[in-house]
């Protein structure tokens, strides 16, 4: 395979080839902005380690924080942010990592 960059071409010769293009925030087609609350240079809503939002009151979890792009991570955050505003628990820091990977088709 040749690839080009900044500082040239180049080329690389492998048996496998994992190719990962990214993923894009689509925080634009709800009209985020509209609302006031900020979202960063890739258009993901910023939130604190708390995930709550610029705006009082408004928090935000799963794909549209950018994060963790992974609906189990999204599980977890809602329901740590409804145990947070349910049971008016003081703000505890988690991590919501990913718990394992899969591969193959599921």
């Amino acid at each position: 395979m040749e690839m080009s960059t900044n500082g040239g071409a180049n080329t690389l010769v492998a048996d496998k080839l994992l190719l990962a293009t990214g993923r894009v925030s689509n925080a634009d087609r709800l009209r985020v902005k509209n609302s006031g609350v900020e979202v960063d240079g890739r258009g993901f809503v910023s939130t604190n380690e708390y995930l709550e939002t610029n705006v009082p009151g408004v928090w935000a979890l799963g794909d549209i924080v950018g994060r963790y792009l992974l609906k189990h991570s999204a599980n977890l955050e809602a329901a740590y942010v409804g145990h947070l505003r349910l049971f008016r628990l003081g703000l505890r820091r988690i991590h919501l990592g990913p718990g394992r990977i899969r591969e193959g088709p599921r």
